[in-house]
């Protein structure tokens, strides 16, 4: 299964480099390993939740899957199904959050999933449920789910790369998608708020939504003069990434428009000189993968600067960074399909650029 493990390729100019990488979770025997989040945990551990399933095919036998690492990364314990049920797709859709007291949060969706003889990787969803389980001892114990309230008539979900923005008036501000219609129709991409720990949430602050045009995946950055970024997958080819801006705390956007590349799964960070520098599954048809590009100008202009895994087709990626105490980058994604399995992946990136002054 060397393939699953190619990385990518650099250009010279790129501000990080690839160190190597890791196999957080993989086979034997073969899976199908998705939807990777992974945090760093206030006792220093490294937590990875995924969503694994018997079969490549999305059929209803998923569990909500979770993995440790106690050497960041460098060797990792035992799989552990944090939540599975009989007949349904358990998957944690990028819901592992750290909140500021410690305490951490899997959102999660329970479904089922019609196969679609017509496509590989289709979102023939129905009976659809979303939930909150919370832990406050790093992930050893976890609470009952807490149904989280159904904003969207369809499907509601807490994707976002990032953990809660802490606003000034102590809220935390989460990424939130959901459908306006059966079947995974009509996503809206919005935020919204939560003042009691993620218990109750205010209803969502739309930042993307069209008649003709899904959005959904959307991740954020604060920016130096305090708006925050929101970079927002599409559904439709081209498959645009879309830009949004807020300079009020999330309480308003701007209009979204084309970011100037084509890619999915956004996931954002800041390097050490304010570099802002996205990981993506992209979608140029011909450099499948996950791809990264940069931006010096908060986001108006955007440089592709290169690939850190090289994938046989799309389906791939779902990015998730962590930073390490010595500055290094860990960057966990899922790779494509192979002979009935996917691997959960991670790469150690060096950031070439130098504190700002």
């Amino acid at each position: 299964m060397e393939q699953e493990r190619k990385l990518g390729a650099l250009l010279p100019n790129a501000p990080i480099e690839i160190l190597e990488s890791v196999v957080v979770a993989g086979g034997p025997p073969s899976r199908g390993r998705y939807d990777g989040s992974s945090r760093r945990l206030p006792n220093g551990d490294l937590l990875v939740c995924y969503y694994e399933s018997a079969t490549p095919e999305n059929r209803n036998d998923g569990a909500t899957t979770i993995k440790r690492s106690r050497d960041n990364g460098r060797t990792w314990d035992h799989s552990i199904a944090l939540h599975v049920e009989p007949g349904w797709i358990s998957s944690p859709v990028n819901g592992l959050k750290v909140l500021p007291d410690g305490t951490l949060l899997m959102i999660l969706g329970k479904f089922q999933r019609k196969l679609n003889p017509d496509t590989r990787y289709g979102l023939e969803m129905f009976n659809t449920h979303s939930y909150i389980t919370r832990s406050t001892d790093n992930g050893q114990s976890w609470g009952e789910l807490e149904p989280i309230e159904k904003f969207w008539p369809f499907w509601v979900e807490f994707y976002g790369t990032n953990d809660p923005f802490v606003l000034p008036d102590g809220r935390l501000l989460f990424c939130i998608q959901g459908t306006r219609e059966d079947n995974g129709v009509g996503w809206e991409a919005a935020v919204t708020t939560t003042s009691d720990g993620g218990r109750t949430f205010t209803p969502p602050v739309i930042i993307a939504s069209s008649p003709t045009i899904d959005f959904n995946d959307t991740s954020l950055a604060r920016l130096a003069d305090g708006r925050i970024l929101a970079l927002i997958r599409s559904e439709q080819a081209p498959f645009h990434t879309y830009r949004s801006y807020s300079s009020d705390d999330g309480a308003s956007w701007t209009e979204p428009e084309p970011a100037g590349f084509h890619g999915s799964t956004p996931c954002l960070h800041q390097l050490r000189d304010g570099t802002l520098i996205n990981f993506y599954r992209d979608r140029e048809p011909d450099r499948p993968g996950v791809s990264c590009v940069v931006s010096t100008d908060d986001g108006l202009t955007w440089e592709w600067v290169g690939q850190i895994y090289q994938s046989p087709d799309w389906f791939c990626g779902k990015p998730s960074v962590i930073q390490l105490p010595d500055g290094t980058l860990f960057l966990t994604y899922y790779t494509a399909v192979i002979d009935g399995n996917s691997n959960i992946m991670g790469a150690y990136l060096r950031d070439l650029t130098q504190v700002r002054g």
